[in-house]
């Protein structure tokens, strides 16, 4: 996830994670998906997911449990600096419900560096399982070939 190089991994997330590395079955990965949702209980992987894509999710569980791959701290401000100057253009897509950091905290520090920031309030850190994925999508999609990003949907 690319919002911990702009602010801090949240305490609740690094442990649910590391109750899924522990105990990693079908089920805690349920659980585990499900708290990173805006969702929440409702969440079902088995219907956000494509049969092939849960398959691999679950071969990835069952012979490594979690592995979780963060940055140990945020970017300074000198590398976020560094980031934006050598980039055509840099933005950071954000669900509001993020779980793994604090999503306004992101979107204001990455603005503050000249980065372009977009949050979606109906997203959590799953964006493209939920609610307006096609939107987010095209939102990326339009980013890139524009170096801009398309105006907020209503």
């Amino acid at each position: 996830a690319p919002a911990p190089f702009v602010a801090p991994i949240g305490v609740p997330f690094v442990l649910r994670a590391l109750a899924y590395s522990a105990w990693s079955t079908p089920a805690t990965m349920q659980w585990f998906f499900a708290s990173m949702s805006v969702a929440g209980a409702d969440f079902d992987m088995r219907r956000a997911l494509d049969d092939d894509d849960y398959e691999l999710a679950d071969a990835a569980r069952s012979v490594a449990g979690s592995v979780l791959v963060a940055a140990s701290a945020p970017f300074t401000d000198d590398e976020l600096r560094a980031v934006v100057a050598g980039a055509r253009a840099s933005a950071l897509f954000i669900g509001r419900n993020e779980t793994v950091t604090d999503a306004p905290a992101s979107a204001a520090r990455a603005e503050q560096f000249g980065m372009r920031a977009r949050t979606y309030a109906d997203s959590g850190h799953l964006m493209f399982m939920e609610a307006h994925a096609d939107a987010i999508a095209h939102d990326i999609v339009h980013f890139v070939r524009t170096a801009q990003l398309p105006p907020p949907h209503q």
